[in-house]
């Protein structure tokens, strides 16, 4: 069964937030959710909350992630779709999007998908080096984002946060994102998605793993410090404030927002 030790989810405005966290005695769902650069009211909030509902009730139902994270979108494609007819709205040209990690205890094994830039770190009793899960995809896209920002900064002095803003920056920005879930570009949880597969689930026998930390990409910087699984996870976010406070132009941890949405659980399997 799951054990979660601790667990913070926390706004990077102030306002909404975009993360999800959800458990029970066998799952684990963290999801990092983003809104279309062409926003409606069908956003990134909207999003990973119908989703978690959703595949809360068709993980338990099939005991399957892939078949969760299908039957999950397939039902919210058809929500997304009827909401935005109702509403008499033209459709989005971009549809919110999440990032997923799922976990899923069946037997003695614990079964991990991984859809986005969600990471996990595996910790082992023997104390052997952690596993981190990880899928660079989506990070290799926003990486070259950032080139292309730090470029502009070089000739021009302007601050990352200020070109963060930029037309030509947004026009990367649009360009990438008109990628989502095609050949060309990265996948991620949305409508489009390729179905989820058996062959994507990672599995790994319990008896030797200590603890668990997931989180989304906001939480990356200080996820080191839950290597200790009683670490305060507050003190860890608090760190991080604090840190990306100290940097608020941007120009040292080059970004897209001074402060993203940070989410995290730690864990055991049991």
């Amino acid at each position: 069964m799951i054990n979660v030790l601790q667990t913070l989810t926390h706004s990077g405005d102030g306002i909404k937030n975009e993360d999800m966290i959800w458990f029970d005695q066998d799952n684990v769902l963290v999801l990092d959710g983003s809104t279309s650069l062409f926003p409606s009211a069908l956003d990134a909030t909207w999003f990973v909350g119908k989703f978690k509902d959703l595949y809360a009730k068709n993980i338990v139902t099939s005991g399957s992630i892939p078949q969760a994270v299908n039957a999950t979108l397939e039902a919210l494609f058809a929500e997304f779709t009827a909401a935005v007819s109702v509403d008499g709205a033209e459709a989005p040209k971009f549809y919110p999007s999440a990032s997923g990690l799922f976990f899923h205890i069946a037997s003695d094994e614990l079964q991990v998908v991984t859809i986005g830039d969600c990471a996990a770190d595996i910790y082992f009793k023997d104390g052997s080096q952690p596993l981190c899960i990880y899928d660079p995809e989506v990070a290799h896209f926003d990486n070259g984002v950032f080139e292309s920002m730090k470029h502009i900064r070089s000739t021009s002095g302007e601050n990352i946060c200020d070109l963060v803003k930029d037309p030509r920056i947004r026009s990367i920005l649009i360009r990438n994102r008109s990628t989502m879930n095609t050949d060309e570009g990265y996948r991620i949880v949305s409508f489009g998605m390729s179905p989820c597969t058996e062959d994507e689930v990672m599995t790994f026998p319990m008896e030797n793993i200590s603890h668990i930390v997931a989180y989304s990409d906001g939480f990356e910087d200080v996820a080191y410090l839950m290597e200790d699984a009683n670490y305060p996870v507050q003190d860890a976010c608090h760190k991080l404030r604090q840190d990306e406070n100290n940097d608020p132009y941007l120009n040292e941890n080059v970004r897209f927002k001074i402060h993203d949405d940070a989410s995290a659980v730690v864990f055991r399997v049991e």
